[in-house]
């Protein structure tokens, strides 16, 4: 199990029972679509939940060089780590951070706070991804953003150089051609509305 942070708590936020794609045998669920067990007050089988539920946390919950303010109802950032994508040789042994754009995409990338966050990571050699997460089933695109422009950008301290950068991003995740996801697993459907 991961280590949380202390002091952060999910309270109100809903964002990890909509909008990840979950495929495993004890439960599937399409990614933007909320969770049928998920209700005005939180998840109706909150008790009895299944072990991908019960284990997982989003990075805010994990990663303390996220600031306090990024709980994902409230910045609009869903931070997702994955340890098993396969990165580039010199990220190799490293887990990435998938930043999810669950709120206003454009608006969040010309934040400084944003900003900042994607700056500080790029020079520090974090693998760090791009994604807005899809609609109608589909794969979730992502692009990378530990680019030589990114850390051209992220080296130079001026965030309209990062903001750039983040729209090119934006745009490329944006002309990625839709791929429907199609589920390995047979775990019980759990799209729909609680």
């Amino acid at each position: 199990m991961e280590t949380l942070v202390a002091g952060r708590a999910c309270g109100e936020c809903q964002v990890c029972c909509i909008t990840p794609q979950i495929d495993t045998p004890d439960i599937r669920k399409t990614s933007g679509v909320a969770c049928r067990n998920l209700t005005g007050t939180g998840c109706a089988i909150h008790t009895t939940r299944p072990a991908v539920c019960r284990g997982f946390y989003c990075g805010w919950r994990i990663l303390e060089s996220l600031p306090d303010d990024w709980r994902p109802d409230r910045c609009g950032v869903f931070v997702l780590l994955d340890q098993t994508m396969d990165l580039p040789v010199q990220f190799r042994l490293r887990t990435a951070v998938i930043l999810a754009l669950v709120g206003n995409p454009l608006k969040t990338v010309r934040q400084r706070w944003f900003q900042d966050y994607v700056g500080r990571s790029v020079l520090a050699g974090v693998p760090l991804f791009l994604s807005v997460p899809p609609r109608n089933g589909n794969q979730m695109a992502r692009v990378m953003l530990n680019t030589s422009t990114m850390r051209d950008a992220a080296a130079s301290r001026m965030a309209a150089r990062i903001k750039d950068e983040l729209e090119k991003a934006l745009k490329a995740v944006a002309l990625y051609p839709p791929m429907k996801y199609v589920p390995v697993h047979g775990g019980p459907d759990m799209d729909g509305a609680g």
